[in-house]
């Protein structure tokens, strides 16, 4: 994401305020009356500034897609690295300062034009005051939009027509040595918000095929159970892109991990990406010479692979086995990334770290069905764990006060949202909903698991998902 240079406020009104007074000058050198000149400099002199600095805010603004408009992945990444509601927070204040501006332009571009000639310089003083006031509120939102521009800098070019490969396994296993075999070149490096050493992403087009291979040092080499938040949200980024995974090992165990922690690691990769085939390698085979334990794990794992990375040993047949793999058609649905306030003015997306399924109910305080279907949704939402299951309120009320004696009480588990927008609510639209009561439930990635469910059948899903992830 290309974000231009942001300046500071005192950058933008010492370029809006010397190009007023650049174009004040030129004013003065016209053949004016002399009872309109003065009035013609000083507004001249205000309108200029208020556009340069207007001019900025918009290149600024039109510079940064709309999230919505994003892949998942980059909407996740987005979100990751420098989180998708501050960057619309920061945004929206520019837009609030550029939409001020444009009524101090007018404002007193009217008032210098019917006051004296004599009042104009005190006007215009009097903006420019108005002016800095304006700039100076959207410090900490520029601020930010510096530090996003800093930090999406290196964000990865992604090729999302390629078929990817995902590379797991313990550090030191020799992934990055595997990558540039298959690769043939020195992999692009870029920063990644998730890892320690920035992931590595390689290119190969074989038979008119274009593979993408990623290598995401400090992620997938460690145990989930030792993994963070940020950690395991973006592992869930990554299943927006792998095709399959190259699971490594490191058969000599040099890495300094046994063959038995790096088994465990796996199956708990195949867990998290249970829908994504797994092609096994056992490295380093030219370091060992009895190989009676190694067959202990190959006898467990159908097609294993004896490799040499670092020598180009059997390079071959995991190119004969990446040319086999096919690019899954991901049809799922998935909810485009949204959020909005709650009561307290906080933030609310749908993807949320906390919890695994997220119920969004569409409801209003003027449709008598959706408010029963909300009042039996309060009660059943205290039998799962609070972080397994959650329902985010959006009402379609178009007044406060009547939304708000209809709500209640919010906890992590309930939340209640409303935009006063009714029928007009951007997930509303997005989602094509045209009647009350109606629901989505989706999963901690967005993806749908199901729409306009009853409440027997909202339980028995959710209590089936829970009972699924505890037994993997």
């Amino acid at each position: 994401m290309m974000i231009p240079t942001i300046p500071t406020p005192d950058e933008l009104l010492d370029k809006g305020f010397r190009r007023g007074k650049k174009q004040a000058d030129l004013m003065r050198t016209q053949k004016i009356p002399k009872h309109l000149k003065g009035k013609r400099i000083e507004e001249r002199r205000v309108i200029t500034s208020c556009q340069v600095i207007k001019d900025k805010l918009k290149s600024i603004l039109d510079s940064v897609p709309d999230i919505e408009d994003l892949p998942p992945f980059y909407q996740d990444y987005i979100d990751i690295t420098v989180g998708v509601d501050d960057m619309k927070q920061a945004l929206g204040g520019l837009n609030w300062a550029y939409g001020i501006l444009t009524q101090l332009e007018k404002e007193y571009g009217s008032k210098i034009r019917k006051n004296p000639s004599e009042k104009a310089t005190t006007l215009q003083k009097q903006a420019y005051g108005r002016i800095a006031s304006v700039v100076n509120k959207i410090k900490k939102d520029l601020d930010f939009l510096d530090f996003a521009k800093a930090n999406l800098r290196n964000m990865p070019t992604i090729d999302f027509d390629a078929t990817t490969i995902v590379i797991a396994g313990f550090p030191n296993v020799g992934k990055s040595t595997l990558l540039n075999q298959i690769s043939g070149a020195d992999p692009q490096i870029a920063n990644y918000p998730f890892t320690t050493k920035g992931i590595q992403i390689g290119h190969v087009e074989r038979h008119w095929k274009s593979i993408q291979i990623i290598d995401t040092p400090g992620l997938l080499d460690r145990p989930v159970l030792e993994m963070n938040d940020i950690e395991l949200n973006a592992i869930v980024t990554l299943e927006h892109l792998a095709d399959a995974i190259l699971f490594i090992f490191d058969a000599s165990e040099t890495c300094g991990f046994g063959l038995e922690s790096q088994y465990n690691l796996l199956k708990q990769i195949e867990k998290i990406f249970d829908n994504i085939p797994v092609i096994y390698l056992f490295n380093k085979m030219d370091l060992i010479e009895d190989t009676s334990y190694v067959e202990q794990y190959v006898d467990e794992l159908d097609n294993s692979i004896f490799i040499s990375a670092i020598e180009g040993e059997g390079i071959d047949k995991i190119n004969k086995v990446l040319d086999s793999v096919k690019k899954i058609e991901r049809n799922e649905e998935y909810l485009t990334y949204f959020s909005c306030k709650d009561r307290k003015g906080k933030y609310v997306s749908w993807s949320s770290s906390e919890n695994n399924y997220t119920l969004l109910n569409f409801w209003a305080s003027w449709d008598k069905a959706s408010v029963s279907v909300r009042d039996s949704l309060a009660k059943m939402v205290k039998e799962f764990p609070e972080k397994k299951f959650r329902v985010l309120n959006i009402s379609l009320d178009y007044e406060k006060k009547k939304w708000l004696e209809a709500c209640k009480e919010d906890s992590k588990q309930w939340i209640e949202i409303c935009d006063y927008k009714g029928w007009s609510n951007q997930v509303v639209k997005q989602n094509n909903i045209h009647k009350l009561p109606a629901n989505i439930l989706i999963d901690r990635n967005r993806k749908v698991l199901g729409k306009d469910l009853t409440e027997k059948d909202l339980y028995t899903t959710v209590e089936q998902l829970i009972k699924k992830e505890e037994k993997k």
